[in-house]
């Protein structure tokens, strides 16, 4: 025993301090992380500041590696993307976060259709024509159309999906480009995707990975139900996912409902119960590279519920749907929002809560959102409490108010 606690005589607290992290160049630890899931990788970017610096310029190396098989120049795609809103998503965000690349696989870009134009033109730029679909030719007469003539055809939808005129198709070679455009949020669309493990999207400053511990630990996808879209490509969506190492799970067992989002396989693969964009369940990893004025913090306050309203019996399995509605704001923006009575309530009272609190609408979203996601979360939101449209108007009003000074207190300093 005695020559043990020589050993420890002879440990330096100095030593103790020392990094755990070897003195390996950058190229060196990114072959290391090429080998871990993405949730691994945070967590040894965690272990001392030497890894955390070598982890920070990772992701936006695999994002420009993967950009670079379509454009010539990452930078000015993200720029791009500033500009517009546009973001990336489908397979093409999985490939980044896992560092593959799947030849038969297109780049999704998702934006609103008031944006569509200056993306196209960027697609076009570099070298891709565009091809339109059957219903655009024959939209156009049964004449091949430009895409500025086929973006001029696009009939009116609503915020359920997207219309088959809004799919813009450029190739070069054996690449593919399309261009999805939308009405509704961004967001909104890939909250109506077949399953979980394709809702993931990368913003100009942000990569996000709604559901990550199913999809890049546990390699789980979970089947939404959903009577919109085609159901045979739905299935064979989430065939492609199989066979490329995603376990299918069509319904979740019973005890993973009866429990709360807190507890059990719920919490650690499909979080069941209402989320928002950036909370501590979503997986965001922020990019280097833009300077600071192109950097601004990306919007944090929509959100949504995963859930199963059926009616169910124990020994059987369960459907489960995402559900989420959209609040229209004074300033015309659209948010995606978990619960459809709240968006009511907030669109009445918005303009009031502006003038009284002297905040602008994000910062009062962005304390109100994870507010009562975590009510609901707990099953106490007080929107179920009251039948009377002006009494839930009232008590959100007054609920809401200390996390809105502390929101206008927070504008103040910035």
């Amino acid at each position: 025993m005695s020559s043990l606690f020589g050993c420890y005589e002879d440990i330096s607290m100095e030593s103790l301090r020392l990094d755990p992290r070897p003195d390996l160049a950058p190229e060196i630890c990114w072959q290391i992380f090429d080998k871990m899931s993405p949730l691994d990788r945070i967590r040894l970017s965690r272990v001392s500041r030497s890894w955390r610096a070598a982890f920070e310029p990772y992701h936006l190396h695999l994002l420009s590696k993967f950009l670079l098989r379509y454009f010539s120049s990452p930078a000015e795609f993200r720029a791009l993307q500033k500009r517009t809103g546009m973001v990336i998503s489908g397979s093409a965000a999985i490939q980044v976060l896992v560092n593959k690349f799947w030849e038969e696989s297109d780049l999704d870009l998702y934006v609103e259709h008031k944006n569509v134009v200056p993306v196209a033109a960027f697609v076009l730029s570099q070298g891709y024509d565009f091809q339109p679909s059957e219903i655009q030719i024959k939209r156009a007469d049964g004449v091949s159309p430009s895409f500025q003539k086929a973006s001029e055809l696009v009939m009116d939808y609503d915020f359920t999906g997207i219309a088959a005129m809004a799919v813009y198709t450029f190739a070069q070679g054996t690449r593919k480009v399309q261009v999805i455009s939308t009405r509704c949020p961004v967001l909104r669309l890939i909250l109506m995707f077949h399953s979980t493990v394709v809702m993931n999207l990368i913003t100009h400053s942000t990569i996000y990975a709604l559901y990550p511990h199913a999809s890049f630990q546990s390699h789980l996808n979970l089947h939404l139900t959903s009577r919109i879209g085609d159901q045979d490509k739905k299935y064979m969506a989430r065939m492609k996912y199989e066979e490329r190492g995603w376990r299918d799970v069509p319904a979740l067992y019973p005890y993973e409902l009866l429990h709360t989002p807190y507890r059990g396989v719920a919490k650690r693969a499909f979080c069941l119960g209402a989320r928002w964009l950036g909370d501590n369940l979503t997986l965001s990893i922020q990019l280097d590279g833009l300077s600071p004025s192109l950097t601004p913090r990306d919007s944090d306050f929509d959100s949504w519920t995963l859930d199963s309203s059926a009616t169910h019996r124990l020994v059987e399995d369960i459907p489960v749907r995402l559900t989420t509605a959209i609040l229209k704001l004074p300033s015309s923006k659209q948010v995606c929002l978990f619960d459809e009575k709240l968006a009511e309530a907030l669109t009445k009272i918005m303009p009031a809560l502006q003038e009284m609190l002297g905040c602008s609408e994000e910062a009062i979203l962005r304390e109100v959102v994870p507010f009562y996601c975590r009510r609901r979360q707990l099953q106490t939101s007080v929107l179920d409490t009251y039948a009377s449209e002006d009494q839930r108007i009232i008590i959100e009003t007054i609920t809401t108010l200390a996390a809105l000074e502390a929101a206008k207190e927070r504008e103040r300093h910035l």
